[in-house]
């Protein structure tokens, strides 16, 4: 509110829209028209923080849009104010928009979230800076840009999580306005589904969600609850995202709607399954596998301040509102606070530590303190793990000498230039050079990180574990990743070490050089030959100009199979089929009689061609009677859009089953198939292309055997007539997924019958038959079922189940 000097009878006020009297407030006129109520459009920004007068009738005003003045109060002296003729726009020369948060690949590709301006952003082909074009209206808050090369895909956000997807070509008669369409893309969509169930979930107005720098198709995203994604959001909901946490909050009452997380940081590349999470009411949770979809989560709020309640003095805002750690030691991490008489920069090294984690106050004392302003960001140098940059209400803040284990507070006011104002989000280039500050009042600024070209190393994971069952395929090898998160060239050399067992273990390539901003795969193998039951430890070491890490391996070998029980499931998949896909889930069940320890039942994993895929997975201790559930979308054995074949190995009794879904609808099941019970012969009894209104079968064949063979799938019509063959050579273990309808089957469109399938030499066979219905939405309904192929036929059949409109 202000008051003419000239004359008290004139009071301006400020609010969503701004409002005058020249009575001494008998009467209001509004002189902001921000929605056009008078005035097409209408002049002025809404949301209205400062006035100030210079004398009579003139004054300044500020708010969410910038600064504007009048000389004759707005108009509120005429029938009509508001209008152009009474307001002067002083915004030409001004970068006043407010950030919330934002992300930038380098100086020329750059996306902000703003209050009421929408998300913001400037890219190549844009008028040169500090012009930026507009992406999204409304609030904007988190931002992720694809850095693939020729990518036009960005993301933005709305308030409470709705995450859009923006990648249409450029609009070239709006150069304003880039991008003309959108696409809803997150957990909860509230403009098409408002009842996903995300959309239960309390989140934040700026809710968090992060793009994975090393596969920008994981997104992960924050309520209460973080969600993932691997298809860089799909189209959005439940058939695209997975729920990979509990609530994560304190599920205090004190905000609105609500705790949610507000805080939410991903690892670099190379160390992207490591995620922070922090809530507005101050819980910490971490987790070093959130790749998965079964992640686990764990506490490390430690001796942190506990939140004081909304009530509180001490409370100014979201209580934790940034988190990081070193990628080169995850367990060192640093988080913030925002609070009054309270410390606001802390630090540990033993983050998620059994015993607890254990936290000190960084804000040192005298004259290299960090002083009292909040602190509402916070990103650390990965050249320099020591160096770790805040963002305050005054500007950014940076100490030199805040890592390791004995970090001395040093904090200094941060370069020139950068005006006395919050900087709500700070963030980094993608090679780590540039630091861009987002500030809330005066835009976007940038300045250079790296004094130097230097390489940095980061390997992940930290530890591998391979089980061998003795009688069971060997496993297959386990990826390191060797990324170089510097901008100069790193030169490595992996060297495998055993510490019992021989030469167990090696490391391919053994030496290599990766670009900055890239990352090379190394394949670590086990060899088991020779090797007695027991466990065995070795090591990856990686030296480099960039620093050096060793990753601890461990091999854990089984006794000798006695009596082995070994089940085929010959089709398997991980969204594979069409988009979103089909996945499977094994069942298995232990029936020996007995509990089993954990590694008793192992699950090997091979492709089309027979080769052994991924790790594998390993049972955990079951119970007698227990049942393992493993989903091959768990990153052991296929990659994502992957199908093949499993064999399961055990010295006990096991039976089992495949169930195969599609994401929101039902799912069918097939019976594992017993090893001895496959034949050189199988049969299906009905297979079908396009028939019945649109039905189509498709086969998935293994070959169980130890030798390469050819097979041959001799179809027949419902008269017995031969209608076609296909023969493909399968190595052992290999899996050919056979599709009725395929470009190229011999059958034509309408068929149904039979096949039989035969091997030459023989080989055992195992095979399933899925029947599913070509209609998208009819699938997308659940409209498919499998059965299990047979080996011979039988005089008397039995049909213990049968419907008529039932």
């Amino acid at each position: 509110m202000a008051i003419d000097p000239a004359n008290s009878g004139s009071v301006v006020l400020g609010g969503v829209t701004a409002l005058a009297t020249i009575d001494g407030g008998a009467h209001f006129q509004d002189i902001g028209d921000v929605y056009g109520e008078t005035h097409l459009n209408g002049v002025l920004h809404p949301d209205f923080h400062a006035i100030a007068f210079t004398s009579a009738d003139h004054f300044y005003i500020g708010n969410d849009g910038g600064v504007w003045s009048t000389a004759d109060i707005g108009g509120a002296r005429t029938a009509t104010p508001g209008s152009a003729s009474d307001w002067t726009n002083l915004n030409a020369t001004l970068a006043a928009i407010q950030f919330w948060q934002g992300s930038a690949l380098d100086t020329t590709h750059l996306l902000g979230g703003t209050q009421d301006n929408g998300s913001v952003g400037h890219f190549p082909t844009a008028a040169p800076l500090p012009a930026m074009q507009d992406y999204a209206g409304g609030d904007g808050f988190y931002t992720a840009i694809d850095p693939t090369g020729g990518s036009t895909t960005i993301l933005s956000e709305y308030p409470f999580g709705e995450i859009v997807r923006h990648s249409t070509a450029i609009t070239p008669n709006d150069p304003t306005s880039p991008f003309n369409s959108f696409e809803e893309a997150g957990p909860c969509r509230q403009f098409s589904s408002p009842s996903d169930p995300a959309c239960a979930d309390p989140a934040g107005f700026s809710a968090p969600f992060l793009m994975d720098q090393g596969n920008p198709q994981r997104l992960i995203s924050a309520t209460n609850k973080v969600y993932l994604t691997n298809n860089g959001g799909g189209s959005g909901g439940p058939s695209s995202w997975t729920l990979i946490s509990p609530d994560l909050t304190t599920g205090t009452a004190d905000f609105s709607y609500g705790d949610s997380i507000n805080s939410l940081v991903m690892g670099a590349r190379g160390v992207t399954n490591i995620v922070l999470a922090g809530s507005a009411a101050g819980n910490v949770y971490r987790s070093v596998n959130a790749t998965n979809a079964a992640a686990t989560w764990t506490k490390i709020n430690g001796n942190l301040p506990t939140f004081p309640g909304t009530a509180s003095p001490s409370f100014a805002g979201p209580w934790i509102t940034g988190l990081t750690f070193n990628p080169a030691n995850p367990s060192e991490a640093w988080a913030t606070i925002d609070g009054r008489n309270v410390a606001r920069v802390w630090h540990t090294v033993n983050a998620g530590d059994q015993a607890g984690t254990t936290w000190t106050s960084i804000d040192g004392s005298g004259l290299t303190a960090l002083g009292s302003a909040s602190v509402q960001a916070i990103v650390l140098d990965p050249a320099n793990p020591s160096t770790v940059y805040v963002g305050t209400e005054f500007g950014v803040m940076v100490c030199q000498t805040c890592g390791g284990s004995s970090p001395v507070p040093a904090w200094a006011r941060l370069g020139l230039g950068l005006p006395s104002v919050l900087v709500s989000a700070l963030s980094l280039s993608r090679d780590n050079q540039t630091l861009f500050a987002w500030t809330h009042g005066r835009g976007v600024w940038d300045l250079p990180t790296l004094p130097a070209k230097a390489p940095l190393l980061v390997v992940s994971p930290r530890s591998m574990t391979f089980n061998q069952l003795s009688g069971a395929a060997a496993p297959g090898p386990q990826t390191l990743t060797v990324a170089n998160d510097g901008n100069a060239p790193l030169a490595w050399t992996a060297t495998a070490a055993t510490t019992s067992g021989g030469k167990w273990l090696t490391a391919t390539p053994a030496v290599g050089t990766t670009a900055a901003d890239d990352q090379s795969a190394v394949a670590v193998s086990v060899n088991t030959t020779g090797l007695a039951a027991g466990t065995y430890n070795g090591s990856i070491t990686v030296t480099s100009n960039g620093g050096s890490a060793t990753v601890q391996v461990t091999l854990n070998v089984t006794a000798p199979i006695a009596t082995a029980t070994t089940l085929h499931f010959p089709a398997l998949m991980n969204s594979a089929y069409g988009n979103p896909g089909y996945t499977t889930t094994i069942y298995l069940e232990n029936t020996s009689g007995s509990a089993l320890a954990a590694g008793a039942v192992n699950i090997v994993y091979f492709d089309l061609n027979g080769n052994v895929v991924g790790k594998g997975d390993s049972s955990p201790a079951l119970a007698n009677g227990g049942v393992w559930a493993v989903s091959q979308n768990n990153g052991n054995g296929f990659a994502p859009g992957g199908a093949g074949s499993a064999a399961v190995y055990s010295n006990v009794s096991l039976v089992g089953f495949a169930n195969q879904e599609w994401p929101g609808s039902d799912g069918s099941s097939y019976t594992a198939i017993p090893h001895p019970s496959t034949a050189a012969t199988m049969y299906a009894a009905t297979v079908m292309n396009d028939a019945f209104g649109g039905y189509t079968t498709g086969m998935g064949i293994t070959n169980t055997g130890t030798t390469t063979t050819t097979v041959t799938v001799t179809y027949h019509d419902q008269a017995g007539n031969a209608a076609g063959v296909r023969t493909r050579s399968l190595a052992a273990n290999a899996y050919w997924g056979l599709y009725q309808g395929e470009a190229g089957t011999p059958l034509p469109q309408g068929f149904a019958g039979t096949a039989v399938l035969t091997t030459n030499p023989p080989a055992p066979l195992a095979m399933v038959v899925n029947e599913v219905n070509g209609n998208t939405s009819s699938v997308a309904n659940g409209q498919f079922l499998t059965y299990v192929g047979t080996a011979s036929g039988a005089t008397t059949l039995y049909a213990p189940v049968a419907f008529n409109n039932a």
